[in-house]
């Protein structure tokens, strides 16, 4: 009986937003850095660090405060030695702790699935697995599609089920237009059997800065999202992540998704939000975590806010006050003389 199951509140890795013991989706346009990303997370996972976006509100929400943790990498695109590797030796990981995972060739998908968890159950302080990108890897087991793919991604999801585990699966976007759950490209048994599904998107006005914002999360409302830069380390060739204190408080629906039809029409909307932007920022710099705040609670979508913030060729800087980073917006010189 349902009566006879235990109950908890959701055990995360990163809190509020990647749980253990479950599936979570992370999709996104090429050269988005969705890589580079699950490398920060994995860096993170091996080291204990604090996570992005992590309050001393989360102490008293039950989450588990886990220490330093052992990662499994099924990297399928890129080589161990020439990209992985040195990029999680520029972001700082404890690369003794993470271990790469490639398959030979002809073992069938259940001897693959049986070999990942075999390498599980040997590391036992494993608590993040990482496939990048999760198509590839269905693909070799004999496709994205159909029954087969159904039944290859809940074989997955049973190989952290009730573990200290998290399943990070990296995917693109498809091209097609609609509601951000029904982009991430795949098998959509994806979708359906990840617990928190994540876009990573340019920041379309500035091209620098990328935007991690959520699509689904199956144990409560959607949390905020976060924005990140790359900061080149050493020669440039590789970077770390640069993640903003300011919460984006938006879901890829605000960024992606169709205007409903009920809404006014799209010019005299950004008319409004342009000449609400503008007015706002005549009175000097503001940070654009609060812009961005009191937009959505004037009804002003993030989309559309975006869209102001170009006509008015708003610039957006990068500031660092007490060891936090924020982005600062304040009109071009064009504007603020209008």
């Amino acid at each position: 009986m349902l009566s006879d199951l235990p109950t908890g509140s959701a055990r995360w890795l990163w809190p509020n937003r990647i749980p253990l013991g479950y599936m979570t989706l992370l999709a996104g346009e090429p050269q988005a850095g969705k890589s580079y990303l699950t490398l920060d997370i994995a860096a993170r996972t091996s080291c204990g660090n604090r996570w992005p976006g992590e309050s001393g509100d989360e102490q008293g929400t039950g989450v588990k405060k886990l220490g330093p943790g052992s990662v499994l990498l099924v990297c399928v695109e890129d080589s161990w030695r020439d990209r992985i590797r040195p990029r999680l030796v520029a972001l700082g990981a404890d690369v003794s702790k993470i271990r790469p995972l490639t398959f030979g060739e002809g073992l069938t998908p259940d001897m693959r699935m049986e070999w990942l968890r075999e390498q599980l159950n040997r590391m036992n302080d494993c608590r993040l697995v990482v496939i990048d990108p999760i198509t590839a890897f269905l693909n070799e087991l004999g496709g994205t599609s159909g029954s087969q793919g159904r039944r290859l991604v809940y074989r997955l999801a049973e190989c952290v089920r009730g573990r200290s585990i998290a399943l990070v699966m990296v995917t693109h976007l498809r091209g097609s237009k609609g509601k951000a759950i029904h982009r991430p490209s795949g098998n959509d048994a994806l979708v359906r059997a990840a617990r928190s599904v994540w876009l990573l998107e340019n920041d379309h006005a500035d091209p620098e800065r990328r935007l991690l914002l959520p699509i689904k999360n199956n144990f409560g409302p959607l949390p905020t999202g976060l924005a990140f830069t790359f900061e080149p380390v050493g020669d440039g060739e590789f970077a770390r992540l640069q993640w903003e204190d300011e919460p984006v408080p938006a879901s890829a629906d605000d960024l992606l998704g169709d205007v409903p039809q009920h809404t006014p029409p799209r010019d005299h909307v950004l008319c409004e939000a342009v000449k609400w932007l503008a007015e706002l920022l005549r009175n000097g710099p503001q940070p654009a975590g609060e812009v961005q705040a009191v937009a959505k609670a004037r009804g002003i979508s993030y989309g559309t806010l975006r869209r102001a913030f170009c006509e008015l060729n708003v610039q957006s800087t990068k500031v660092d006050r007490e060891g936090k980073n924020f982005q600062l917006w304040q009109l071009g010189p064009a504007a603020a003389k209008e």
